[in-house]
């Protein structure tokens, strides 16, 4: 990094650093976090980040943020109960180097793939928050229900679900979904891991089927929620969630989750929470939660309306994937280039 000012780094306390400067995480659980972050002005910075300061005449600042955001300091943390990064290592990282006038036009490519990366999280949350408010424009509130549809409680409009011990099949492989692999702000499943059943956790018990709604039972405020994909068939949960399987005689699945995602049933089950270390409710108290179900026709007519808006987002989404899966290789291959 010698193409780098003299006063490139510092482990200061609060001392006033130029604009453009780079900063990465040195100490704490962030080693582990891929954020960095580029000054957009003088600022003073705190102690347990790193600075570097590019030496402008050598290197681009937006390239060297971009070289940043892929150097991976767990390699070279120190393991310890406190993850933590030496600046003596962190100098010694190496930088490719290409003229100048290239590393601009690496930057432009990459900066282009952020604003796809940008625009599909605000897809993302728009979405989040069409959703909802389609669902309670479409059939009220469901705190007060005001167009006085039949009232049921969410076990009345479920059928029964199973459980199986994957232990009694010790060499057959299943896929697990815990609550961990929930990701509750998309409300989905993100990770699954695949086990031999003499590997089975004692909580894999449920077994899941596709259109079942999985609903966390471990600090219910958090509302991780996901509706079971076709992949997913037969596998098995934790006994971390309620799994509830709609009838398809009185409810739509679309419609069930976007009642238990509601602000109404996350309010309503919080008041069911026992414990302060571990707090949870039971499946039952799930169950209990009321549910106003209008005819299926107008359920099904909601179902297709979402199911027309998703479908439009997904396309969109398959070009934003391939745009992500090309930036990953791009940004490796880019910033390992000519140096």
């Amino acid at each position: 990094m010698d193409h780098l000012s003299p006063a490139w780094l510092a482990g200061n306390r609060l001392r006033l650093f130029p604009k453009d400067s780079i900063l990465i995480p040195k100490s704490g659980a962030s080693v582990n976090l891929n954020h960095r972050a580029k000054l957009a002005k003088d600022a003073h910075v705190v102690s347990h980040l790193a600075v570097v300061m590019p030496d402008k005449s050598r290197i681009d600042p937006d390239y060297l943020f971009w070289w940043s955001v892929r150097y991976d300091p767990r390699a070279q943390a120190q393991v310890t109960s406190l993850p933590s990064l030496k600046l003596s290592t962190l100098k010694e990282a190496n930088v490719p180097l290409p003229p100048l006038d290239e590393q601009r036009r690496i930057v432009a490519i990459l900066n282009r793939a952020a604003k796809i990366e940008r625009l599909k999280k605000r897809v993302q949350e728009r979405l989040r928050e069409f959703i909802p408010a389609l669902f309670v424009k479409v059939f009220g509130d469901p705190a007060i229900n005001p167009m006085k549809w039949t009232e049921r409680r969410i076990g009345q409009v479920c059928m029964r679900t199973e459980t199986r011990d994957p232990r009694k099949s010790p060499s057959t492989q299943f896929r697990y979904v815990d609550i961990s692999g929930i990701d509750a702000v998309q409300k989905r499943i993100v990770a699954t891991r695949l086990l031999f059943g003499i590997d089975a956790p004692s909580r894999a018990r449920k077994e899941i089927r596709k259109n079942d709604i999985i609903v966390s039972t471990v600090r219910p405020n958090l509302n991780a929620v996901a509706v079971v994909p076709d992949e997913l068939d037969r596998e098995i949960a934790s006994t971390g969630f309620c799994v509830l399987r709609p009838n398809p005689e009185l409810i739509e699945p679309l419609y069930l989750y976007c009642h238990v995602t509601s602000a109404f049933f996350v309010e309503t089950i919080s008041q069911q929470v026992r414990g302060a270390s571990y707090p949870a409710v039971s499946d039952k108290d799930i169950k209990d939660v009321g549910i106003a179900v209008p005819p299926l026709k107008e359920q099904r007519r909601y179902t297709q309306m979402i199911e027309s808006v998703l479908y439009t987002s997904k396309l969109g989404m398959r070009g934003v994937r391939v745009a992500e899966k090309l930036t990953a290789s791009l940004m490796s291959h880019l910033l390992r280039v000519a140096a």
